[in-house]
């Protein structure tokens, strides 16, 4: 039996925080994202994925409340995760993926070991400790399914995480995923020799759409 995640990007967010909203946890959904999440919780619930045992998400507003949508809809229990949050910080003057405006001139991964914005925290950070934390979902969740509510980058941060890409391969290839995509990860025991006894990683689906075709 196989272990499973799925990792959610959040719905589509506001273009900036509202008033009351200066917590650093970025922006609400906006009316776009609210519907995609109540599109992507219905067909979970009409999918094998309504067999899920947990969902965890980012502390960031926009995937809490995309977690939340999901939760109600499938009934399952909701955790946040700090380590789940997308690149520190995720509100500020300056947007890290800005090349225009950032410190490196460039998208984070493509300098990874140098923050993009004063006092931000470098790709190399993020994806280590997104490293840590999707390798402790899996050890915490053996031949279950759980849901994971989260970022784009976490999506990126996955390649590197689980298929072992080398941070220096994001000059060749990222793996993008669109607002409540969906990306499958599933760890599979092997009887052969070569592979690893803990089981082997595969990418069953990358960036999923098909569910949003009326948001």
């Amino acid at each position: 039996m196989y272990s499973a995640i799925l990792i959610v990007r959040h719905g589509r967010e506001e273009a900036r925080c509202r008033a009351g909203e200066d917590d650093g946890q970025g922006p609400s959904l906006n009316p776009v994202g609210r519907e995609q999440a109540r599109l992507l919780a219905d067909h979970l619930a009409n999918s094998p994925w309504r067999d899920a045992v947990q969902i965890y998400h980012s502390p960031r507003r926009r995937c809490v409340q995309t977690a939340r949508v999901l939760a109600q809809r499938l009934r399952l229990p909701c955790t946040q995760l700090s380590a789940l949050r997308s690149l520190d910080p995720d509100s500020s003057s300056i947007d890290a993926w800005d090349f225009v405006a950032n410190e490196i001139k460039s998208i984070p991964p493509l300098v990874p070991h140098i923050p993009a914005v004063r006092g931000g925290e470098t790709w190399a950070s993020f994806v280590d400790r997104t490293d840590r934390e999707l390798h402790a979902i899996f050890e915490r969740h053996v031949a279950q399914a759980v849901i994971v509510v989260a970022h784009s980058g976490t999506v990126a941060a996955a390649m590197h995480a689980l298929a072992g890409c080398p941070l220096a391969q994001a000059s060749r290839f990222y793996a993008a995923a669109d607002n409540c995509s969906l990306t499958e990860w599933r760890r599979i025991p092997s009887p052969h020799p070569q592979a690893d006894p803990n089981g082997q990683f595969v990418l069953k689906r990358l960036n999923v759409t098909d569910h949003l075709s009326h948001a």
